[in-house]
């Protein structure tokens, strides 16, 4: 930023002149969406580049912060991801299923719908202790 005379008493970070940039690279590669205020097709601000690159934006390649996790911690973790989304996933979705077709069938307050009792709670959680 500049004061009154031209002297620099301050500057926006990378983050915060690249959100501005950003904003003019969208309606420029958005600008099909506009049909009366249209920008030029020939238009390329600051020759076509990106938004990080206006900014001077650091790129990151070689600066990761977060050291990866040990194999000790990540295998177990890995295979109990497994276990879940192969063996306890595709029961959960039909649970799902059934919890939905309980409410649609079990609802006084849609037309047309007679209620059929409360859904059988004790039964699903009887089922969820069992995948548990």
């Amino acid at each position: 930023m500049l004061d009154e005379h031209g002297t620099v008493v301050g500057e926006q970070s990378h983050g915060t002149r690249r959100s501005a940039a950003q904003v003019v690279v969208d309606l420029v590669n958005y600008r099909e969406l506009f049909t009366a205020d249209r920008v030029s097709a020939d238009l390329r601000p600051w020759g076509g580049a990106t938004a990080s690159a206006v900014a001077e934006m650091p790129c990151g390649r070689g600066q990761n912060k977060t050291p990866p996790v040990e194999g000790a911690v990540l295998q177990p973790m890995l295979a109990a991801a497994l276990y879940l989304v192969s063996t306890l996933g595709p029961h959960a979705v039909e649970l799902a299923q059934e919890v939905r077709e309980a409410d649609c069938t079990s609802s006084c307050k849609a037309k047309g719908l007679r209620p059929a009792g409360p859904a059988p709670m004790a039964e699903f959680t009887s089922m969820l202790a069992e995948y548990e």
